[in-house]
């Protein structure tokens, strides 16, 4: 393997990791949005919780599902720091 094809190489998965990164923050951002009512910030910190009024919507359930699976599958994913 020549010096350009390692670097194409490394080049893509860099690529591949920061749209995968973005597109996690910008999922990650919706889905604890507290205008959908499923969270609320908790007293005067921006940690977020459970909102106690999210069963206005009937599919509150699926949608908490969907997120801690969104969750658990972004914790087994590698760290990188740069």
């Amino acid at each position: 393997m020549c010096w350009s094809d390692m670097y194409r190489t490394y080049a893509y998965g860099l690529s591949l990791a920061c749209l995968c990164r973005e597109w996690f923050f910008l999922l990650s951002h919706e889905m604890l949005n507290p205008m959908y009512c499923l969270f609320e910030y908790s007293g005067d910190s921006y940690s977020l919780q459970i909102n106690p009024g999210s069963g206005i919507n009937p599919e509150h359930l699926n949608y908490f599902k969907f997120v801690g699976r969104v969750i658990a599958m972004v914790s087994t994913l590698p760290h990188h720091s740069h």
